[in-house]
């Protein structure tokens, strides 16, 4: 049994009762290896995911970061993804040196993501404002109830592309990279052999293959983006060209009236 994040797209989602992204692909070709079905535990928000691993309601973390707290609970695999951490803001912001630059303002994360903890340790005079789910952070970011938004590159980038595209930015990566594994319950160590060896037969190509079907769904949204943006070009250059029309068309007008004036002058 799976716990899972149901709003990381694209690295992992619940849609339309499915588990979805890159996490899930992983997750398909350790379940064809290993001969066991998998299920996922169906979750409204990532720290019902963590409610559940320490109630012993699920076995595995499909993706997660080894922090002081979770090794309680879960013990960790080697990493299979590694992944740059950013800070979102609004587009009018100025972009961000260090952290210390925003230490005086209010920044979002998901509640129970590793980052917080790891930031906490690290940068003690960050103002952290736990929230849900991403689409919540971002949300609040667009209505400036904080100044920005913490997340890895990749997930803040597709939300972006598909809702926020030219009122959201990223403006600085922080020197904490995530590493992510799956997480296995502790109680049951032989389990993390098994997925510490399932990780270790994973191959570069593979994950190449995964990510370049997740990743391209992404720049599907990009494409779609620039269309709109073309269509708003051609109909300002239709405009424009209207305008220069009408405006020859009147100096042409005004030419033959003062050619007719001189004659009769």
């Amino acid at each position: 049994k799976m716990c899972i994040d149901p709003n990381w797209y694209p690295f992992e989602a619940i849609e339309n009762g499915s588990h979805i992204g890159i996490a899930a692909d992983v997750m398909k070709i350790f379940e064809e290896k290993l001969g066991v079905p998998f299920r996922f535990i169906y979750v409204k928000s990532w720290q019902d995911s963590i409610y559940y691993a320490k109630q012993r309601t699920c076995d595995i973390f499909t993706m997660a970061s080894s922090t002081p707290s979770r090794l309680k609970y879960m013990d960790f695999t080697s990493p299979y993804i590694t992944l740059p951490t950013v800070v979102v803001t609004k587009n009018d912001k100025p972009f961000i040196d260090k952290l210390d630059d925003i230490k005086n303002y209010k920044i979002a994360a998901v509640k129970g993501y590793s980052i917080i903890e790891k930031l906490q340790s690290k940068h003690p005079f960050i103002q952290i404002v736990e929230v849900d789910s991403i689409t919540q952070g971002l949300e609040m970011v667009f209505k400036g109830e904080v100044y920005g938004y913490i997340d890895n590159l990749m997930v803040v980038s597709s939300y972006i592309q598909k809702d926020y595209t030219g009122v959201l930015k990223v403006s600085l990566k922080l020197d904490e990279d995530l590493n992510f594994s799956v997480g296995t319950r502790n109680d049951e160590p032989i389990l993390n052999e098994i997925f510490e060896q399932l990780v270790q037969s994973l191959d570069q190509q593979t994950m190449q293959k995964i990510f370049n079907q997740w990743v391209s769904v992404v720049h599907e949204v990009s494409k779609y983006n620039q269309e709109k943006l073309l269509k708003i070009a051609l109909g300002v250059f239709i405009v424009a060209l209207m305008v220069i029309t009408l405006f020859l068309y009147r100096q042409n007008l005004l030419q033959t009236y003062n050619k007719q004036l001189l004659k009769l002058s």
